[in-house]
């Protein structure tokens, strides 16, 4: 759903010296400085577990990591110039966040910047800092969740975000669940 020109995608390669158990939390290290990125240019930016930036309730951007061989790949995709958009993705952009055009170089070069010192703080063993800046952004603690995972679904209300990057839902029974990975949406819905 990306014409070609318009939006913003790149990969940083990381060789992480810490345990592949920590490799996980490099996702949030990567939301966080996106959203800083977003920040510096005047926008408030929210950020949905797993792997989503929201501007609004929509989705502006979403990183993916892949790792293998002793590397960790960051995969980011960010809506920048694009104006239509199908209803059901719910997504916006930059352009219709701020009614601007965008150079799309220079906002790969403060979005690197931002994720890379991010990623090192996390590499650095600041998982704490890093997923408190997580939290300090995050657009469903709090809120009832339903969380889809393969055809397991779990709701309840999102409690937490913990230092492994697990969302923890806590169901009607006071049970809670810690989920790596999964897709959530907001409320008792089916997905």
């Amino acid at each position: 759903q990306s014409p070609p020109g318009l939006n913003l995608y790149f990969s940083l390669v990381l060789y992480p010296n810490l345990s592949q158990e920590h490799w996980g939390g490099f996702a949030a290290a990567a939301g966080v400085g996106l959203a800083e990125g977003l920040a510096e240019l005047g926008l408030a930016p929210q950020l949905k577990w797993p792997n989503d930036v929201l501007w609004q309730g929509a989705k502006l951007a979403g990183i993916l990591l892949e790792a293998g061989k002793g590397r960790l790949v960051v995969g980011v995709g960010v809506n920048v110039n694009q104006e239509i958009f199908p209803p059901e993705l719910r997504a916006t952009s930059l352009r219709l966040a701020t009614g601007r055009i965008w150079a799309r170089d220079q906002l790969l070069a403060i979005f690197s910047r931002e994720i890379w010192r991010w990623c090192q703080a996390w590499q650095r063993g600041l998982f704490e800092q890093v997923i408190a800046a997580w939290r300090q952004r995050d657009s469903i603690l709090g809120l009832e969740v339903t969380v889809l995972r393969g055809e397991e679904t779990i709701r309840g209300v999102a409690v937490d975000v913990l230092v492994s990057g697990a969302l923890v839902v806590e169901d009607a029974k006071a049970l809670r669940h810690v989920l790596h990975s999964g897709e959530v949406t907001i409320g008792k819905g089916q997905g």
